[in-house]
């Protein structure tokens, strides 16, 4: 007998017909699509107390990579770790091996130093028979089969056992929680897409009722529930969704409708027949993909940066290009992170990301990332050109008719940011980097330093208790001052101290080294300072030396014997580098850390800048 998806991961069964392609039901199964769940051989197994299962769910959520003690422990108890978190976290993993050790050849949970690793097939997590199913609907949509897209959403949709995560605690499993209920929310608008093309229509009404009450401002459902009032003969009732919606917007976030909802409102208006609108010209029907990571539980501060970049992205008159540049470690992507969650609302048609620090190089990044996105979009493989030229051509065609929001986290040039860019109207870019890509056209960019002496606090407070902090706040402004207010460095600090419950801060600030916490900073500067040619790498080494960690290009000049010219140029690279900030013309300040950094690793290079006159 062949069972269903929802049997084979517990839930009511719905079909009798297989769910996906494949080899026979796995042995092990896990679910996290409702409350974690596991079954053995269709056993099912009790994974412990919430906070065990939620440890299992990291692990699962993790998609088989390495998870540190460090996140194991920020992810179930935030800032506010107990005692002996990592030897409660060890009893839990302890725990769970033995409940998932009989029967099957080797570990399942891999350990390793400061880390663990869980070993799950493609076919033994409903998450991912949840986007095999979507897959197979997508692509079903783009040939026009509405009915078996619509059945396989159904299914999908059915392996959901209630809210995601259900009762599992800690911030790891809240941010997880929200980002697998917008994917659920994104498949049920999909299948709604589909039941318009079938003619469903009362029953799109019906579903849409609830949903918008939930969602208010997703102009998403607000568009198909337009259309679905259109079809069924109620025009009057369409336009006054659409005039609903005006208002909501207006008064909860200041904003006009988006440019998708404005136009059908006109095509409404002029007395045709809307339909939906796809890449392809025949469905509109594609997975709405939500790929950026959720914003780390403990995200501090940055209030100017985050209204400038949130007001810039909703910018409705064109394809915004919103830049984020600073030295490495003052937490770009975490900000990048936190901006594309508060306004993902905006962009129905999803939210596409690419970690480019973690990608190849040259045409071949360029290829793998915009495979990767039009494969999300609901493009087969097949349907995808190889050569890169008509790739860009292909993915910026892709965008007609979407609203989607990228975001290029780590990007190191101009070359290989632009053909990743959107140019469809109502689409934008997020972008963070080292250096300040000024000649990206369009771009409007931001400066992000080290935190301010009263985030910092505010940072470790939330990290390891507010009592720790307030009991010895001169310890506290020295020991975050020797870390030069770094998001980066503060957070290898807070780790530590979190693991060290019973030490005041003056312990810390006698026992940690300030050098051990920011190793992770010198690091990256060391990728930076591969990349200078010879004369900037002088120039910076000698810009370290001077006192107060304030220079001019005239003032150096005379020490390097060349012009102050050339040296203001090579300074002013610098700074496009995140290296040394020009906070006015003619005067360039170097940070504390990277001015120690500099001290360290002496830069020798011959200076290849013109002789003075």
């Amino acid at each position: 007998m062949t069972l269903s998806v929802v049997e084979s991961f517990g839930g009511r069964p719905q079909s009798r017909s297989p769910a996906m392609p494949g080899p026979a039901i796995p042995q092990w199964r896990f679910s996290v699509l409702g409350p974690v769940r596991a079954w053995r051989a269709g056993s099912e197994l009790d994974p412990g107390p919430p906070q065990q299962r939620a440890v299992l769910a990291m692990l699962l959520l993790r998609g088989g990579a390495w998870v540190e003690l460090d996140d194991l422990v920020a992810g179930l108890w935030g800032d506010q770790p107990p005692a002996r978190a990592i030897g409660t976290l060890r009893t839990y993993i302890s725990r769970l091996r033995r409940l998932l050790s009989a029967d099957r050849s080797g570990d399942l949970i891999v350990t390793t130093d400061g880390g663990y690793r869980m070993s799950v097939g493609d076919t033994e997590l409903d998450l991912d028979w949840f986007h095999g199913l979507v897959g197979k609907a997508t692509r079903a949509a783009a040939e026009s089969r509405y009915a078996d897209a619509a059945s396989g959403l159904e299914k999908g949709l059915g392996l959901f056992g209630g809210t995601a995560l259900a009762g599992l605690p800690g911030p790891y499993a809240a941010g997880q929680r929200d980002r697998l209920e917008r994917m659920r929310l994104a498949a049920e608008e999909e299948k709604l897409v589909a039941d318009l093309e079938l003619g469903r229509y009362a029953h799109v009404l019906a579903e849409l009722g609830p949903l918008i009450a939930a969602e208010p401002l997703r102009e998403r459902l607000r568009e198909l529930q337009m259309l679905a009032l259109w079809r069924i003969g109620r025009p009057a009732d369409a336009l006054a969704a659409y005039q609903q919606t005006r208002i909501t917007l207006a008064a909860e976030l200041g904003i006009d409708p988006g440019a998708g909802l404005q136009q059908l409102q006109q095509r409404l208006l002029d007395g045709h027949q809307p339909t939906p609108q796809g890449p392809r010209g025949t469905s509109h029907l594609s997975v709405v993909p939500a790929q950026v990571p959720a914003p780390p539980a403990d995200f501090t501060g940055r209030a100017e940066v985050l209204d400038w970049a949130t007001s810039a992205l909703l910018n409705t008159d064109a394809a915004p290009v919103v830049g984020i540049f600073g030295m490495p470690g003052a937490g770009k992507s975490a900000l990048a992170a936190r901006v594309a969650w508060q306004v993902s609302a905006r962009f129905p048609g999803g939210v596409l990301y690419a970690d480019l620090d973690a990608a190849g190089s040259g045409s071949t990044k360029t290829r793998d990332v915009l495979t990767a996105w039009v494969r999300a979009l609901g493009y087969a493989a097949t349907d995808i050109p190889t050569d890169v030229t008509e790739l860009v051509g292909f993915w910026r065609a892709a965008l007609t008719g979407r609203r989607i929001l990228v975001v290029l986290d780590g990007a190191t040039n101009c070359t290989e940011a632009f053909p990743l860019l959107p140019n469809a109207p109502g689409c934008a870019a997020l972008i963070t980097s080292n250096r300040h890509l000024s000649s990206l056209p369009g771009s409007g960019w931001h400066r992000l330093g080290p935190f301010t002496g009263e985030e910092s606090t505010a940072y470790l407070s939330r990290r390891i208790g507010a009592a720790r902090i307030t009991a010895e706040p001169d310890v506290v402004k020295r020991l975050t001052a020797a870390r030069g207010n770094l998001p980066l460095s503060l957070q290898t600090l807070a780790s530590r101290l979190a693991a060290r419950p019973a030490w005041r801060m003056a312990d810390a600030e006698q026992w940690l080294e300030p050098d051990d916490d920011v190793a992770g900073l010198y690091r990256r500067l060391d990728a930076i300072r591969e990349d200078l040619d010879a004369g900037q790498s002088r120039v910076f080494a000698h810009a370290a030396t001077v006192e107060h960690g304030v220079t001019t290009a005239a003032g150096l000049a005379p020490v390097l014997g060349y012009t102050p010219r050339d040296v203001a140029a090579a300074l002013d690279e610098l700074a496009d580098r995140s290296l040394v900030t020009a906070d006015e013309p003619g005067k360039y300040r170097i940070d504390r850390l990277i001015q120690r950094y500099a001290q360290l690793r002496p830069m020798v290079a011959p200076l290849h800048l013109s002789p003075a006159s």
